[in-house]
């Protein structure tokens, strides 16, 4: 027998709901409280949720996004009076909301929908929802286990650290690295989730961190939709002189959007933020001049043998030029040569990243100048 959550704050449309429901046999819970409601479901134990939009203490979109991060098996149905087009996007970007349906809805309506529902998550291979749960408890796991760790950047002419990238790890053998764990949070759809333990880890980091150095912190596109990164609980809010928020071209960051308003929230605050991967295509080299970042870094694909690639080398010169034009901050990253590491200090790119100075480690990895 399937199972129902119903969550709306108004209890004579749960009531109403669940007495459609239950003539049709399923086994029906009901809450009016949506912060009860994620509690009940975080368990994966309900097949649908038929959710309100708004509703006091959680909306409709961070109830259906939370349910999403903690039970992706179970369908999400939105049903509500009235909703603006810009959480009914965020609904179905950030919640994965299967339908929409407004009120009044016909009971039929309802149950028609829920059947699709239900038979669009059985439609799904087993051999998919099998690599998804899988996937999950290893994300568990790695959630469990996740550490950081750091890498210097490096002043090349003055032999000196000026600050270092934060990088997530765990001990979770099938998700080792921030790439693997996020790769996997973006198909259970559980990056909100993880951002927010990385930012509360990295709290013990910044404390730690030697004086006068800052500290670069990856944010993922999503988490630019998060308002616990803009706000007063973050764990990074009271580090604005030492955290540097990094992002890349693919936020796809535009003036207006929620993404813009909230790097331009971090700034106005006092944090600093690089762009990511300049070079790597037009969108990269775009972004450099609507955005108008503190720091830029170089991508690694520029930098690797720059020193027998006079092209590439003219390129980063041309970018050096314009950023030092700009008032901003180069760094090149993926540097692992002596040939490398003298090339970009002659095309006056001071400031350095890679293996060639230091591989990452807890808690500040150790300089061995070559």
């Amino acid at each position: 027998m399937p199972r129902i959550l119903l969550v709306d704050d108004e209890p004579h449309v749960t009531a109403t709901l669940r007495a459609i429901l239950r003539r049709a046999t399923y086994d029906v819970v009901t809450t009016n409280d949506p912060r009860e409601a994620v509690t009940l479901a975080s368990d994966g134990s309900f097949d649908v949720i038929v959710s309100d939009m708004q509703m006091p203490n959680l909306d409709g979109v961070d109830l259906l996004t939370s349910i999403r991060e903690r039970a992706p098996h179970t369908m999400r149905i939105v049903l509500s009076g009235s909703a603006s087009l810009e959480r009914t996007i965020d609904a179905i970007n950030i919640g994965g909301v299967f339908r929409f349906l407004t009120k009044p809805c016909a009971g039929e309506e309802l149950l028609s929908t829920i059947a699709d529902a239900l038979h669009a998550r059985d439609a799904r291979p087993d051999a998919e929802r099998d690599r998804l749960r899988a996937l999950g408890d290893s994300f568990e796991s790695a959630m469990r286990s996740l550490w950081m760790a750091t890498q210097p950047i490096v002043s090349a002419p003055l032999r000196s650290v000026v600050a270092y990238e934060a990088l997530v790890r765990a001990r979770e053998p099938k998700l080792p690295h921030g790439g693997a764990i996020m790769e996997a949070a973006e198909q259970l759809g559980r990056v909100r989730e993880i951002e927010r333990q990385i930012r509360a880890t990295l709290g013990d980091v910044v404390r730690a961190l030697p004086r006068g150095r800052k500290l670069l912190v990856n944010l993922h596109p999503e988490a630019l939709d998060d308002p616990e990164l803009v706000s007063d609980a973050s764990p990074l809010a009271a580090f604005t002189d030492s955290v540097v928020f990094e992002v890349t071209e693919r936020a796809r960051l535009k003036p207006g959007s929620d993404g813009w308003r909230a790097l331009s929230t971090l700034r106005e605050r006092g944090h600093l933020v690089a762009l990511d991967d300049i070079g790597a295509g037009y969108a990269g080299l775009n972004s450099l001049f609507s955005l108008k970042p503190d720091i830029v870094k170089i991508d690694m694909e520029l930098v690797r043998n720059v020193h027998l690639a006079p092209p590439r080398a003219k390129l980063i010169a041309s970018i050096v030029t314009v950023c030092a034009q700009l008032g901003m901050r180069v760094i090149a990253e993926g540097v692992e040569t002596r040939e490398e590491c003298a090339c970009l200090v002659e095309l006056g790119c001071d400031w350095l990243q890679g293996y060639y100075f230091a591989k990452p480690a807890a808690p500040f990895a150790e300089i061995v100048w070559p």
